[in-house]
């Protein structure tokens, strides 16, 4: 372990051998702490964060958590002065328009997210899923190796016995012939 980078090549490397020695718990349990805290900038720059995950079929969990972090972090950061300042707005103009309907229903579907967000730890949830996957992987790669093993060793211990059986009755007629007999095949004309 003392030998591995800081970068993502040395993390992958750090996780797999932390599942090597059966820690994996341990792993999973701290990315699940620190997923509240994580964000990266693909996640929060919003044409960034739309070229990178917007035709993305099924974005992984932990990136998905790290969007509603992003997400989080703008509701809080400015968010909450559009939804003041719009009911300020709608306030003194005394009627409702659509140029500040729409950005206050907007803040206000990102800030009701984002306190679902903080109060469920979407993000923790999400990291825990992701640990159980790598975890149910681990374990249909180890079943995976013992069914080849067993299917190897099977395989040697048939063609030994068959070398056996022939060694013995080598040179001794039967019943049974190793070769199919040809077949005829009568034309009509």
């Amino acid at each position: 372990f003392g030998e591995l980078t800081m970068d993502e090549e040395g993390l992958d490397q750090f996780k797999r051998g932390m599942a090597a020695w059966d820690l994996i718990h341990i792993w999973n349990f701290c990315e699940i702490k620190n997923a509240k805290n994580c964000t990266e900038l693909q996640h929060g720059v919003p044409f960034l964060r739309l070229a990178r995950f917007g035709f993305v079929a099924e974005p992984t969990p932990k990136d998905l958590g790290c969007i509603l972090n992003a997400n989080a972090l703008y509701t809080f950061c400015t968010g909450i002065f559009q939804l003041v300042y719009g009911t300020i707005i709608m306030a003194v103009q005394g009627e409702v328009t659509l140029e500040v309907m729409l950005p206050l229903c907007i803040s206000g579907v990102s800030f009701l997210l984002s306190l679902a967000n903080v109060a469920m730890d979407f993000s923790g949830m999400l990291t825990a899923i992701e640990g159980e996957r790598c975890l149910k992987e681990q374990v249909l790669q180890a079943s995976e190796n013992e069914r080849v093993a067993q299917k190897r060793h099977a395989e040697q211990t048939r063609d030994s016995e068959l070398v056996l059986l022939e060694s013995q009755f080598r040179g001794r007629g039967g019943l049974v012939q190793r070769t199919l007999p040809k077949r005829t095949v009568a034309r009509r004309r």
